[in-house]
């Protein structure tokens, strides 16, 4: 006669009807190890055995009608061969687990009286529309928050405003807390329970500084591609970080960085780096650099020199199980004996670069060459298509004359959604190159705007803030509000003293070095671009003025910076510099895809959990026993 636990599954007698249980083991039972394999048992009333003179019968169990099957608790089903508890005003019937009981209460209740009610004969105005739903009847739906499918049958949280269901799981309550609100049907989801926060509408739009973040937003987007052979990038980084952010860029392929091994890699703010020195020369020349956006997700695919042309492939995902492949590319001038077949294609493919070829399809201000028939041959034999429109790409600063050298080509079935196009807009003999994917499948990542307001916390006083928050805290512990209705309150109160005590400021400009004088600089030198046939000398001479213009501010800046820094109590800010002139990044690549058991992962919350597993399952820590029990009761 005592409890049946629920991870124990009992003989159940075999006359219908009968919904006596015992325990398996024999001096419950009455039955032989062999009798229990074959899992027959009778009751004493139906022929059964009587142990110790007493019957295993539960005499409160027999009233179950055989039809009430679901827990009026939890809805869930009750498995066969488990005993519930039956409603002595009703005929609901719940898990013993479901009760809240103490387990001798509810040995009590199976043998002696039962007493028991369930909770819509205790509470008949509770609405139980959730709670009592038949979960066999529950159909297949798709979990809005992490966008999994719910399985049929199986419970699930419902908001009460939009109908959107959840797994309880996702929700990221207790178990309590969900079986609270599923029995009283006042969960909202995220949406509807969403209050913007106090003071978000009084902010100005015209007050948030340009470049705040990409101009398109969503879960997808156009791929953006900046194609540029820079001539040199370090005296052009500062220019470079303007542009990308005034274009809307997403990846930038540079050609001719001539950085050497110990150059520092020129920082692109919000991009990754992902750089190809030219080995093997005594003097700086060509050399490849890829710049990824960090909202846009990337895997390595490597990167080779083969005689005189040097590669460098990344892949960009797209939709889910497919990716971009896009390979920079520099070949030299008078290379004619380099070759070109082994720069890996794909179905889905971007190949740009400076080839140094012409030919009549992209070029027709210079006459052919042996690179360019290289590049149809290349065309022909992988079903590649030339993207240019037919506009040079570069214009000499001795003769002024015009050429193509830069050429962009993609995958035939890529060919409708590609838009290629120039811009005047950096200082060099090669024309800056955009290239458009108009398919609107790239994936983008979350990444934080580091561009928003933020909280002024070196200035912040924060024993004003603690008096006023606690000043507002009192007293709310009293009320009887729902598990979001007391989080929005607690938001509301932390920032409403955080306006008020705290207050946000506008970071920075990124840009200080950008002076009115080099902009009207940057203008005139574009506007000379143009009209470069005739005023050849005049265009060279304001490429010579923006470069010192911009070299000047930077030192000037730099200068400024430093001064600062001697009253500046911050050394982590000092460290954070020190370790940027020494080549350290400040972060690995966020955006670069895991590769873990022969999967690639992409998500930011899926690598964490990888980190995580990882750890626990390498890491040795050791607790005594005073530590294993308060671990026990914080779990």
């Amino acid at each position: 006669e005592g409890l049946i636990r629920p991870q124990y599954v009992p003989f159940v007698c075999v006359q219908p009807g009968c919904l006596t249980v015992v325990h398996k083991q024999t001096m419950c039972s009455g039955l032989s190890r062999n009798q229990q394999k074959i899992g027959v048992w009778k009751c004493s009333q139906h022929g059964g055995k009587i142990i110790n003179n007493r019957t295993t019968t539960n005499q409160v169990q027999q009233n179950v009608p055989q039809a009430q099957k679901e827990c009026i608790e939890c809805a869930k089903t009750i498995r066969k061969g488990l005993a519930p508890i039956l409603c002595s005003s009703c005929t609901n019937v719940s898990h013993a687990s479901c009760t809240k009981l103490p387990r001798d209460q509810i040995i009590k209740l199976r043998t002696i009286a039962n007493t028991w009610r369930c909770s819509v004969c205790v509470n008949p105005t509770t609405p139980a529309n959730n709670a009592t739903t038949n979960a066999t009847d529950l159909q297949k739906s798709k979990c809005c928050k992490c966008k999994g499918p719910i399985c049929k049958g199986k419970n699930r949280m419902k908001c009460k405003k939009c109908n959107k269901e959840c797994h309880k799981g996702c929700t990221g309550l207790t178990k309590d807390a969900c079986q609270a609100l599923h029995v009283k049907d006042e969960w909202m989801c995220d949406h509807c329970s969403y209050t913007p926060p106090p003071g978000s509408d009084k902010i100005n739009p015209q007050d948030i500084p340009d470049g705040a973040g990409p101009k398109q937003t969503g879960k997808w987007r156009h791929l953006r591609i900046l194609q540029w052979n820079a001539d040199g990038l370090n005296t052009k980084i500062a220019e470079l970080n303007s542009v990308t952010e005034k274009l809307d860029i997403d990846v930038v392929l540079i050609q001719e960085t001539k950085l050497t091994a110990t150059s520092t890699t020129p920082k692109l703010h919000g991009f990754t780096p992902i750089r190809q020195d030219r080995q093997g020369t005594q003097f700086p020349g060509g050399g490849l650099l890829t710049y990824v956006k960090q909202n846009i997700a990337y895997r390595k695919i490597g990167g080779a020199k083969n005689g005189n042309t040097e590669a460098l492939s990344i892949s960009v995902q797209q939709h889910v199980g497919k990716w971009l492949d896009i390979t920079n590319v520099y070949i030299p001038p008078r290379a004619e004996e380099s070759n070109i077949d082994w720069i890996p294609v794909s179905n889905s493919c971007v190949i740009a670069g400076d080839f140094n070829g012409h030919s009549g399809v992209w070029d027709s201000f210079q006459p052919e060459n042996e690179m360019g028939n290289k590049i149809i041959d290349l065309m022909l034999a992988k079903d590649l298509v030339c993207s240019n429109n037919g506009e040079h790409t570069r214009v000499s600063r001795i003769t002024g004359g015009f050429s193509v050298p830069d050429v962009t080509l993609v995958s035939r079935n890529l060919e409708s959604d590609v838009k290629w196009d120039t811009v005047e807009e950096l200082g060099s003999d090669h024309i800056p190159i955009v290239l458009e994917m108009r398919n609107n499948k790239t994936r983008t990542l979350q990444v934080p705007r580091k561009s928003m307001q933020r909280w002024r916390k070196g200035k912040a006083d924060w024993d004003s803030f603690s008096v006023a928050v606690d000043k507002k805290l009192e007293g709310t512990h009293k009320r009887k509000d729902n598990l979001h209705r007391r989080v929005e309150q607690f938001n509301k109160i932390l920032t409403d003293a955080g306006y008020q005590h705290v207050g946000k400021t506008k970071p920075q400009k990124r840009e200080s070095w950008l002076t009115p004088t080099i902009k009207a600089a940057i203008k005139k030198r574009n506007n000379l671009r143009r009209n470069i046939r005739q005023k050849r000398a005049e265009w060279v001479e304001a490429c010579q003025e923006v470069n010192q213009l911009i070299a000047d501010s930077k030192q000037t800046e730099w200068i400024e910076f430093l001064d600062d820094l001697e009253y500046d109590p911050d050394t982590a800010k000092v460290w954070k510099l020190v370790r940027s002139l020494s080549g350290t990044p400040s972060s690995p690549a966020p955006n670069e895809a895991l590769v873990h058991n022969n999967k690639c992962i992409t998500s930011p919350y899926k690598k964490a959990d990888i980190f995580v597993k990882h750890y626990a399952r390498v890491s040795r820590l050791t607790f005594n026993k005073e530590e294993r029990e308060k671990n026990k009761k914080l779990k």
